[in-house]
């Protein structure tokens, strides 16, 4: 009997035990981060701003389990050439109030609305998303065409989304889903940014913020929501609707990214045949801070053909 006891207990250990550990996780201060914080419908939302005080806006919604910070050096740039530059953290990110709430399109897109209203951005925006960030920003740019200028997709999600029968099986099942990101994915999470720090970044402390994340409350929780429910299907629907609306779309991908198959490029020229798709040679998915030279060298030429800024020094 005592054996019975004893595995019961470890069995006990394995089930709850990464869910215990949630409880005493330091929670998301939203007051300590390097931008400002606004209180919208959801919660308590972190962002700042680049470039000048005046320009076309642009706002850059970064990916699943990256802070706003991603952005860092491609706003610096893009401000420099004169446009004002807005990024913000997702709720549960960076210093964004983790909140509770499945973490669909809907939840994103009410975010964004309400980000948008609050620093009185009107419409011709330029959206910029990242990874899960170019899914948001493409059911953004579906539902609202007329106040979208321009769609920029970087390593975007939502072409190919065939995560096979064990992750199909996992999706469907809620508390398992929860339990193998915090017991499993979180670490394998860990290990991949200790293993991108080989990689060069024009954010240099890039790293650093995104490992500190990892051991926040809420943090976890919200990724697990985001990856459960936004990449329910794929994004052919508000592509195609993008099309037909006749927003102009850019988007980049790596020919070796692991995250994003090179399949997508073609997935995307199906769907939406004026789209224009620049592939960085490279490897890696976080293009933003790692081919930051390479993206602005050709977002400038793009950006200059329609309106000539002046540059900002």
């Amino acid at each position: 009997m005592t054996w019975l006891w004893i595995a019961l207990a470890l069995i006990a250990a394995v089930v709850i035990g990464p869910f215990i550990g949630e409880v005493f996780r330091q929670k998301i201060d939203p007051q300590s981060g390097d931008g400002e914080v606004v209180d919208l419908s959801q919660g308590y939302t972190s962002y700042k701003w680049y470039g000048p005080v005046r320009g076309p806006v642009v706002v850059c919604i970064h990916g699943l389990t990256t802070p706003r910070q991603a952005f860092n050096a491609l706003a610096e740039r893009m401000g420099k050439l004169g446009y004002r530059v807005l990024t913000y953290d997702l709720y549960g990110r960076g210093h964004s109030e983790a909140v509770k709430g499945a973490q669909d399109r809907d939840f994103h897109i009410q975010q964004l609305l309400d980000l948008m209203e609050d620093q009185g951005i009107g419409d011709d925006v330029t959206l910029v998303g990242y990874s899960m960030g170019g899914m948001i920003g493409t059911a953004f740019t579906a539902r609202y065409p007329e106040r979208v200028r321009r769609l920029i997709m970087i390593a975007s999600g939502g072409f190919k989304n065939d995560i096979g029968p064990i992750g199909r099986w996992i999706a469907r099942t809620p508390y398992f889903v929860h339990w193998y990101y915090f017991a499993i994915e979180h670490r394998a999470l860990g290990k991949s940014i200790r293993a991108a720090r080989a990689l060069e970044s024009e954010v240099p402390d890039i790293y650093d913020i995104q490992m500190a994340q990892l051991g926040l409350k809420g943090y976890r929780s919200a990724v697990v929501s985001s990856m459960n429910e936004m990449w329910k299907g794929d994004m052919e629907a508000e592509t195609r609707a993008i099309a037909a609306a006749g927003v102009p779309v850019v988007a980049f991908f790596n020919d070796r990214d692991p995250v994003v198959p090179i399949e997508a490029v073609g997935i995307l020229a199906q769907w939406n045949r004026n789209a224009k798709i620049e592939v960085i040679p490279g490897e890696g998915h976080n293009l933003p801070f790692t081919h930051t030279q390479e993206i602005m060298t050709c977002l400038s030429e793009i950006l200059r053909e329609e309106e000539p800024l002046r540059v900002v020094t």
